[in-house]
């Protein structure tokens, strides 16, 4: 157990004190630790110290572990917006082509045919509307 000691000068009845030191150079007061450490004590240390470092240690490798499978999601995110992406970028390329193929004979200045060839009927606008002729309805 630490112990303080304390001194006090009595100065003789003609003696001068200058500050806090007297005639020899010694303190007025002083504190002096007389601290004894025994290996016991060094051996109690030396285990809180390992514990400390390894606690630090673990907490270091949990944050690491936790930024790496972070970093692991946001690359997984990054894949699949990148895909995402490629396909919304193809259906793009597909709409234009369709507008581009629309506008194409504007382009070169074609104008429509006129006459008998302007138009092919493939289906008459009974079979385009659901109804069927009664006249081609096998069951009869």
């Amino acid at each position: 157990m630490p112990s303080i000691t304390f001194y006090k000068q009595i100065s003789p009845a003609g003696g001068r004190q200058t500050g806090n030191r007297n005639q020899s150079g010694k303190p007025r007061y002083g504190i002096t630790p007389k601290l004894q450490i025994g290996p016991a004590t060094m051996g109690i240390i030396t285990i809180v110290i390992i514990l400390l470092m390894s606690l630090l240690y673990l907490v270091q490798a949990n944050s690491t572990a936790t930024k790496g499978y972070e970093i692991e999601k946001e690359q997984d995110r990054i894949k699949t917006l990148n895909s995402q992406s490629e396909k919304l970028e193809l259906e793009m390329a597909r709409l234009r082509s369709t507008k581009e193929l629309d506008s194409l004979p504007e382009k070169l200045n074609l104008r429509p045919l006129e006459g008998e060839l302007s138009s092919i009927q493939i289906f008459s606008e009974e079979a385009v509307a659901g109804i069927v002729p009664e006249n081609l309805n096998p069951k009869r």
